[in-house]
């Protein structure tokens, strides 16, 4: 903890020295850290924060000491909450996305291996041979599902249903989320679902055969072993996380940066109740981007599995989330300041020829001003706020995200006591977001402190 405090120190005072940006590399300063240590890897997402950021920011005493709370407002996976329960910190996340929060409930919350695999047994013998389930509401069923593995994945299902424990229902509703992204006929190397096809690719292709194999293998592809194999993995991971955390209590997880509200009802927010002023020490997150990934789209299989919402509340849950996309042609018709100069001189100048990239984008700075609001409302004087960002391109223009962030934070009155540059070398973040944007190849991480 002392060599982590210490290095913090000596980061903060050189920036506050050249007052410029100081390149690090987070994966040489906490040397030895493995991204799939305990649960992380329980389930997959798209664009997962690298773990050695949080780790270093909470493996110390400056920014906040065991028994503090930390939030992040777009917890994804829950890295950051899985960080932060290790490190003795209370921890509060908020997700739009019903899988994002599922993800995080259960991998923070250690489980007792014995009882998982008692449980994973009595659902072994429930399975039904014929579900009496109706057929999930998930757009195309039969587009992305050959019909033999919705039958099992309808009878798996159903026995996961006659769990009466929530916490461990949730568990094995993780791992059947798993099983039937890995079952569909989605491409497994992309995060938005795109079917696959026979022959999609020309012959000599490097894709070609691994993609045939690949559909070759769905076709007579045992779904209940297969389910198996996640469950067994799962279970360790939660073996182990069980030996070093023994904190059973429950989670906070809200369901929007804009609105912190205790309770996971999203379309009844009267039954919630707003986390308090002042209550949070550290905020360590990775907000989306402009044209951010298509989290709801990317997890639609999933979400509608697990009944989260029919196919026609999706794009509820996608009108909700900051940096998305799809906007109404009379949703931009006029152009809505967003109080940034720097921003609003570009978004003008693009709003010319591109009238729907300039909303997406002005849209996203007025609500990332709403979120970062609610933000510091939460945060305690003198409490502390780390940003993940980058820079991107929007019709080939830059487009500086940690400056506009950075602006927003400012007239807040949060003050930047560091801001660190890292390069990528994760493939989960170097993706091209849309065909009008860039590949993502830095991260800023700005450290900011509450009046």
């Amino acid at each position: 903890m002392l060599e982590h405090d210490n290095k913090l120190d000596m980061l903060i005072k050189e920036y506050a020295s050249v007052q410029k940006p100081l390149s690090v590399d987070f994966r040489k300063m906490v040397p030895g850290l493995k991204a799939d240590r305990y649960t992380h890897f329980i389930h997959p997402y798209p664009a997962k924060l690298l773990v050695h950021i949080p780790y270093f920011f909470l493996a110390n005493t400056l920014l906040s000491k065991p028994g503090d709370t930390v939030l992040d407002p777009f917890c994804g996976s829950g890295t950051v909450l899985l960080e932060g329960k290790l490190l003795k910190r209370e921890v509060i996340g908020a997700d739009i996305n019903p899988i994002a929060r599922l993800i995080s409930k259960v991998k923070i919350l250690p489980l007792s291996e014995k009882k998982l695999r008692n449980k994973f047994d009595s659902i072994l013998k429930e399975i039904p041979n014929k579900s009496s389930l109706a057929p999930p509401d998930v757009i195309n069923l039969d587009y992305w599902f050959f019909p033999h593995v919705t039958k099992q994945l309808l009878c798996i299902f159903e026995s996961i249903k006659k769990l009466d424990d929530p916490e461990i229902r949730d568990f094995f509703l993780v791992c059947f989320s798993c099983c039937a992204r890995k079952v569909s006929l989605a491409d497994p190397r992309l995060t938005v679902p795109v079917r696959l096809r026979e022959g999609q690719y020309p012959k000599g292709h490097w894709l070609r055969e691994r993609t045939d194999a690949h559909l070759r293998k769905l076709r007579r592809i045992n779904v209940i072993k297969a389910f198996e194999n996640i469950v067994e993995q799962n279970i360790q991971r939660m073996s182990l996380l069980e030996k070093v955390n023994k904190d059973y209590s429950q989670p906070i997880i809200c369901n929007d940066a804009k609105a912190l509200m205790t309770g996971d009802s999203f379309f009844e927010k009267k039954k919630n109740t707003l986390i308090p002023e002042n209550s949070v020490q550290l905020v360590i997150t990775s907000p989306p981007y402009s044209g951010a990934q298509k989290y709801i789209r990317s997890t639609s299989l999933n979400i509608g599995w697990l009944g989260f919402c029919a196919a026609s509340e999706l794009r509820t849950y996608k009108k909700a989330t900051i940096g998305r996309e799809e906007y109404h042609k009379d949703e931009y018709e006029k152009y809505v300041d967003t109080g940034i100069l720097a921003a609003d001189r570009i978004l003008k100048k693009l709003r010319k020829t591109n009238p729907l990239r300039s909303h997406i984008t002005s849209n996203y700075l007025i609500e990332m001003q709403e979120a970062l609001r609610e933000t510091a409302r939460v945060l305690k004087p003198k409490g502390y706020l780390l940003l993940v960002t980058a820079n991107n391109q929007i019709c080939g223009h830059k487009f500086r995200t940690p400056i506009y962030l950075r602006t927003i934070a400012e007239k807040l009155g949060f003050s930047l006591k560091l801001c660190l540059i890292d390069d990528i070398k994760s493939r989960g973040l170097m993706t091209k977001r849309n065909k009008t944007s860039s590949i993502i190849t830095r991260e800023w991480v700005m450290l900011f402190e509450k009046a």
